[in-house]
């Protein structure tokens, strides 16, 4: 749409707009709860339905609505308007989106997540289920639907489908 997405450290995110050559920062705002929830802006992801996915540090993930103008939250405490789980960790390294249209956050703490959409809620994989760390830094899908994650631990290879975790370390 001609827009460049920028995301900062403690400045916010940042929108540039290609045709008028204009700047637009969005900021935590006090008594807003439609802004965005934090300054510090570590990755994004456009999804297959075009809504943009933003992970901020410390800030949780959170929902660009474009119509709006506005954010919506989702936190290591419970689902927007459910008692349902919610992140596993407020601090976000990475998002992808599979190819079964799965959104995946890499969280620094929490392991990884699996936003359910339909029901706004989280499942999570973490040490409990074997990876070698919660702290995870990048995550890329192979060929064959599997995860690769970069973790403070090593390699992790995981598969959706079976749930099977691989890790990899310095001796491999």
């Amino acid at each position: 749409e001609g827009k460049l997405w920028l995301g900062t450290y403690y400045g916010g995110l940042n929108r540039f707009d290609r045709e008028t050559g204009t700047f637009w920062r969005y900021v935590p705002m006090a008594n807003e709860p439609g802004s965005i929830s934090q300054n510090i802006v570590r990755a994004f992801c456009q999804d297959s339905d075009g809504t943009l996915w933003i992970g901020t540090y410390g800030g949780g993930l959170d929902r660009y609505d474009r119509e709006k103008d506005s954010f919506t939250h989702f936190r290591a405490t419970t689902s927007p308007g459910t008692s349902a789980p919610g992140l596993t960790n407020d601090y976000i390294f990475a998002i992808l989106e599979d190819r079964d249209k799965n959104l995946w956050i890499a969280t620094w703490g929490g392991g990884l997540n699996r936003l359910a959409r339909d029901r706004k809620t989280f499942t999570s994989v973490t040490k409990q289920n074997g990876l070698p760390s919660d702290n995870i830094y990048a995550i890329l899908e192979d060929g064959k639907g599997n995860l690769w994650m970069s973790t403070t631990a090593g390699l992790t290879r995981y598969n959706p489908k079976d749930q099977s975790i691989r890790n990899y370390m310095e001796t491999d």
